[in-house]
């Protein structure tokens, strides 16, 4: 733990010194995204390597801390323990769960309300499509940020990812949320509870959370069917179109057509509204992707689109991303 504390205290103070230095320079040569001084080929390369590191070390903390779903496994079998004791009797039904155990089922959603949870397989259908969408998207962010030889966005871009994944992870787990698919349906999707089934450990749902608590441990960037706050489908896929936009803005003014570009294509500049109207529009997408296969709660699409929103937008965010990265000379706001 002390090691852990002077490592960031280290840290720290190494982002101290370079904020210190870049308020000297000009603010006429400290635009973001715009007037970037050339780099060599090292930094270029020390650059991706330590944005790629970055985002790789998020991932891996999410994965170590954020485990909402054993917490919520290990309450619902203490629940439906406490109700074969009231009933006398082992292997309670999903419907007597369902009956008494309220808080185990979906709770009142706007949105929800207009998606069927009875079709299993066109829902998880949809539900890889939306997996699916998000990469997707995202590997299009980083060649767009790459094709424009925009590393200071390549960094904005895993910055932001990185500290809203990490950010996620504590959400998740300060509350644990009830799935937005109920508890069976949740155990369902994992592949651990069928009802139908002869094997002791998935033909009841108290089987299946004692085989799920012992053995289940995703490594999934999206979490369980318990991640609830907020949508990792939603941040990702409309950081990665933002940042598709942009790197496709740095490309097009490297060509030979930039000095013909309108001052709303041109990155820096304030008028890229336009952008913003797509990320949007690729938030409502994915969210009605992820509310027809029950993914998330309405809220957890809202609050993960606001967030996007309200951060690819702040300039001391995007000043703090090229502090972090010791190969990229920083660019104040």
């Amino acid at each position: 733990m002390i090691g852990v504390m002077k490592l960031a205290l280290f840290f720290a103070s190494a982002i101290g010194k370079r904020d210190r230095k870049a308020r000297k320079h000009k603010p006429e040569d400290l635009k973001l995204h715009k007037a970037q001084p050339e780099l060599s080929v090292k930094r270029k390369i020390g650059a991706c390597l330590f944005s790629a590191t970055m985002l790789a070390a998020s991932q891996i903390l999410y994965k170590m801390v954020g485990k909402p779903h054993i917490r919520y496994f290990e309450y619902a079998r203490g629940a439906i323990e406490d109700l074969e004791q009231k009933h006398q009797c082992k292997g309670i039904e999903e419907s007597i769960v369902s009956q008494e155990l309220e808080v185990f089922n979906p709770v009142p959603d706007l949105f929800l309300q207009f998606f069927s949870r009875d079709d299993f397989n066109k829902r998880r259908t949809v539900g890889v499509v939306s997996d699916w969408a998000s990469f997707i998207s995202f590997g299009i962010g980083v060649v767009m940020a790459l094709v424009g030889m925009d590393f200071y966005l390549l960094q904005h871009f895993f910055f932001l990812e990185s500290v809203l994944f990490i950010a996620n992870s504590i959400s998740e787990n300060l509350t644990v949320y009830p799935p937005s698919n109920g508890l069976a349906r949740c155990l369902k999707d994992l592949g651990h509870y069928d009802p139908k089934s002869g094997e002791e450990t998935r033909h009841t749902i108290k089987g299946a959370l004692d085989f799920t608590i012992k053995n289940y441990t995703p490594f999934n960037p999206f979490g369980t069917c318990t991640a609830m706050v907020w949508s990792g489908h939603t941040v990702t896929t409309m950081l990665g179109v933002w940042a598709s936009l942009q790197g496709l803005m740095s490309a097009l003014s490297r060509t030979r057509f930039a000095p013909l570009m309108p001052r709303w294509l041109k990155p820096g500049e304030f008028g890229t509204w336009w952008i913003q109207c797509i990320v949007i529009l690729s938030g409502i997408v994915m969210a009605t992707l992820v509310l027809f296969d029950y993914g998330h709660h309405s809220v957890d699409i809202f609050i993960g689109a606001l967030l996007v929103l309200l951060t690819t937008q702040s300039r001391d965010l995007a000043y703090l991303a090229t502090l972090v990265n010791p190969f990229l000379p920083p660019l104040a706001h």
